[in-house]
């Protein structure tokens, strides 16, 4: 079907029935009332999507639309990302303006629908809502030092949200022509209050204002109208500044007001109230084809003046565009079984997806693929597409019959402005209004918690679906190894100040110490900056995470710095060594067993833009992490603490048999936690004077629960090592010997008995290094191995049904102290391990 052929003879059939301008006046635009919205799924509608590569003036033949719906009428309601869009049919041809690059949606009009008044059109357009599918953040940081960014549309508007430090230049490249602007700034400060701050905004090379303010509130910086001075306007600056650099400055947004012009390949024009104007572009083409978005639009005279009262949509004949593709979506209907796991992905994975939907029905679980665009449909076509999700989710899991929802993976991509995947939702991040987020789709109820375990697929294509598909079986298939006994932990810096830095410090430790069992083998690799004894070298830091990494660990965990793209950097010597980045993450090729990653980091997870974040390089590569976790805002070191230790009391006090039920619990722990825990009391108070009080506390966990997001299928079950009970002596002589019983639900097979210091405890004494010292870097490497493989016996021994019996020798001069009898056992299909402490006395 040749859809630009059609549309230019249909075009050009109606230009020939007007002389001049063609007005299009009348223009239709519906919202769906009430009672359609509150119905859809007892009759679901079955929508047409037509999908726009780029915005400008559509036109789409009717006789496309009536081979998807042969009983089409002519009266629709058009909508994109929930706002409902005016249209016109002209002859056979249906002209509509497309905002934005993305996905219309069409559906039938059958009365319900209540159309728009026109004085409703008239309100000036200032802002465009805090909808995340509406927002351009299309940001290049550098280690937030400087950013760039641009605006979303021409309605008028445009929000963001960035970081920039203090003394940062943010540039605004313009794609827009303009004659006069209004422009505000909004700030949003990292509530650090009595803190002096100053904006100024350049303009065209000058200096156009400046504002300044005190304080920890959110400031908007309102500056007056300002005139454009060359044909490609110029780009304005924002320029954030405080004394000393004290604390990051955030912007929530920046709007700007004035008629637009765009440029000469979109030929389209926004006019001005009672501005009697010839529309043309600007290299002298007539625009024929006009909308009036007000009351009317009239012609002046037959040489195509208009006087125009409201604003206005003009477009070249040259300029229409026509869709890439037009689908009939039918609607979810609902199921005659419950769903317990479900699956949304567009409809073109479902091949890929289905050995995956196979799989968990094998493992008991009611499994479904549901295409994201029947979601959608069934949801409210009239509504933006995460939107609709959300609805559809909280009919799923409210409404079908048992057994009822448990898990939903989205397997798609979040990349704002693309046709394809799967949005992300909206929360909140610090105040500053938004964060992409799925965990605003795991709530069904009213409250702030998590009701389902929701994880994501980055997939683009059904070849990625199938490759994390793979990595999954080899996740839940594994071999037993010492591998599930191993964490790695690596510990940096937040960037919020050194009382924040004790702070994670402190509780890192604490969680290291108390929330893991001593069964595991618990490694900690530290930055310089934090003064611990398991500092390693920064010129070997990356390739020595790396090594341990593929040398195979059940959990990969990070606190520390973060941004969309890595981790925190290194400085030694002059240079700067990542911990992590996009970059080195395809250097993971784990062997013995796929990790789950924690990051606990600011924006690791800032799944929704362009570029791949930190969270979904790692999941895309087949030996990388079968899961990661990750926030996609800025998070505060406290929710970031808070959550790594509820994270970590599921995963291994708890041994949740998932990776979505450890997620969901832990968020649910962060929001209400249990009486009595003494650790979250003890953590708590630690931060309450450094935070600002309860009510604070309570606003960054909300934040952080929201702003965490899983990279992976929430069902994925976690392969734990089972348990095994072992006794021995609770006392022994240096020199003397230890008998070693044990005994576990296993078959024969082999039993390897380590007798070591106490984690984050050494046998020999570690030295004091001096950085700059002639050494140093072997001296790290020295207390390194000391601290974290204070192995004083390891001993392989036969294992026959599950039991065992092993001597030990405690090696002569060993320092009094406690010390631990480790066991891992394997039958080759099932591993346990367990643990016994042993003081040592003279």
């Amino acid at each position: 079907m040749d859809v630009g052929r059609d549309v230019r003879q249909s075009h050009d059939q109606a230009l020939t029935r007007a002389s001049g301008f063609r007005i299009i006046c009348g223009m239709k635009s519906f919202l769906l009332a009430f009672a359609l919205a509150t119905s859809v799924f007892a009759q679901p509608a079955d929508p047409v999507e037509a999908v726009f590569d780029r915005p400008g003036v559509a036109a789409i033949p009717l006789k496309d639309l009536k081979s998807h719906w042969p009983d089409c009428g002519e009266t629709f309601l058009v909508t994109q990302d929930g706002e409902a869009l005016p249209w016109s049919l002209e002859g056979d041809l249906l002209l509509l303006p497309v905002p934005r690059a993305g996905v219309v949606r069409l559906l039938r009009d059958g009365g319900a629908a209540a159309e728009v008044k026109a004085e409703a059109q008239d309100a000036p357009r200032t802002r465009v809502p805090r909808s995340v599918e509406r927002i351009e953040k299309d940001l290049i940081f550098d280690r937030l030092e400087t950013a760039s960014m641009r605006l979303i549309d021409g309605s008028g508007g445009a929000w963001l949200w960035m970081a920039v430090a203090n003394g940062a230049k943010v540039e605004i490249p313009w794609g827009e022509w303009r004659k006069t602007v209004k422009v505000s700034v909004r700030f949003q400060p990292m509530r650090t209050p009595k803190t002096p701050h100053a904006v100024e905004l350049w303009w065209d090379g000058k200096k156009a204002a400046d504002a300044t303010w005190t304080g920890g509130a959110a400031h908007t910086a309102e500056f007056g109208t300002l005139e454009l001075r060359t044909e490609d306007g110029p780009s304005p600056r924002v320029i954030a500044s405080g004394p000393m650099g004290q604390g990051p400055l955030y912007l929530d947004w920046i709007e700007i007001d004035g008629p637009r012009i765009a440029g000469p390949e979109q030929a389209s024009w926004i006019g001005e109230r009672s501005l009697a104007v010839e529309l043309r572009d600007l290299k002298g083409g007539r625009l024929d084809v006009v909308f009036s978005m007000g009351k009317r639009a009239r012609v002046l005279d037959p040489g195509g003046a208009l006087a125009i009262d409201g604003p206005v949509l003009a477009a070249s004949a040259g300029a229409l565009i026509r869709p890439k593709s037009l689908t009939r979506v039918h609607a979810a209907r609902d199921p005659e079984k419950g769903v317990e796991w479900l699956v949304l992905a567009p409809a073109a994975f479902g091949e890929a997806l289905a050995p995956l939907v196979d799989r968990r029905r094998e493992q008991g679980l009611s499994a479904a693929f549901f295409s994201v665009e029947q979601a959608i449909a069934a949801g409210g076509g009239d509504l933006p597409a995460h939107d609709a999700i959300r609805r559809f989710l909280q009919h799923a899991a409210t409404a079908w019959p048992e057994p009822k929802l448990k898990f939903v993976l989205l397997a798609g991509d979040a990349e704002r402005g693309t046709a394809s995947g799967i949005p992300a939702g909206a929360g909140d991040a610090l105040g500053a209004g938004w964060t992409a987020t799925d965990g605003w789709y795991a709530r069904v109820d009213d409250d702030e918690l998590p009701d389902l375990a929701i994880g994501r697929w980055p997939a683009r294509t059904p070849e990625e679906a199938g490759a994390l598909l793979a990595k999954v079986k080899r996740f839940e298939d594994s071999t037993p190894g010492e591998w599930r006994r191993r964490v790695h932990l690596v510990l940096g810096t937040a960037g919020f100040g050194q009382g924040m830095d004790n702070m994670l410090k402190s509780g890192g430790m604490k969680i290291a110490g108390d929330l893991v069992p001593d069964s595991y083998a618990f490694r900690v690799q530290s930055t310089l900056e934090l003064d611990l004894p398991f500092t390693y070298p920064p010129r070997e830091y990356n390739a020595f995470l790396t090594q341990r990494v593929n040398d195979g660990c059940m959990v990969f965990a990070y606190s520390g710095h973060g941004w969309e793209h890595g981790l925190q950097s290194l400085k030694w010597e002059g240079k700067r060594y990542p911990i992590l980045d996009v970059a080195l993450a395809k250097n993971f090729d784990a062997k013995s067993g796929l990790p789950m990653a924690f990051l606990f980091a600011c924006l690791t997870g800032s799944f929704d833009e362009k570029e791949d974040c930190l969270c979904e390089a790692l999941v895309r590569n087949p030996g990388g992490p079968v899961a990661a976790i990750g926030s996609s805002a800025i998070s505060h070191p406290y929710a970031d603490i808070i959550f790594a230790k509820e994270l970590m009391t599921v995963m291994f006090a708890k041994r949740a048999p998932t990776i979505g039920q450890g997620v969901m619990a832990a968020k649910r722990r962060c929001l209400k936690p249990p009486d009595g825990d003494a650790m979250r009391a003890f953590i708590d108070g630690m931060a309450a004077g450094a935070v600002g009080g309860l009510d604070a506390q309570a606003r960054y966990r909300l934040d952080g629960s929201m702003a965490y997001n899983l990279f992976g299928d929430p069902a994925t079950r976690i392969p734990w090592p089972g348990r095994l009970k072992v006794e021995c002596a609770k006392e022994a002589a240096p020199g003397a010997t230890i008998e070693v019983t044990g005994s576990g639900e296993l078959g024969d097979g082999t039993a390897v008995v380590t007798f070591e210091a106490e984690r984050l405890k050494s046998i020999e004494p570690v030295e004091k290094v001096d950085p700059k010292a002639e050494g140093a870097e072997e001296a790290m490497k020295r207390n390194w191995k000391r601290m974290n493989e204070a192995v004083a016996v390891r001993q392989e021994f036969a294992m026959k049904a599950g039991e065992f019996t092993v001597t030990l020798k405690v090696p002569e001069g060993i320092p009094e102290g406690d010390y631990l009898v480790k066991v891992y056992a394997s039958d080759a299909k099932k591993d346990a391990i367990g643990c016994k402490r042993v003081r040592i006395v003279k």
